[in-house]
């Protein structure tokens, strides 16, 4: 049974991308995905975590 990561990022995020390539560092070997959600390219969700000043 595989495992999925759903994470929400912003571009230009530095904390989002040592995240994301820890996650992808600990799930390397095994049966797991990381899914990166750029919150930015998604009206509803800019709506929900508001603008990236």
């Amino acid at each position: 049974m595989s495992l999925q990561f759903s994470l929400y990022t912003r571009s230009r995020c530095g904390l989002c991308d040592l995240l994301h390539e820890d996650l992808l560092s600990l799930c390397r070997g095994r049966d797991v995905q990381v899914v990166s959600i750029d919150i930015d390219r998604d009206p509803a969700l800019v709506q929900r975590y508001g603008f990236c000043a």
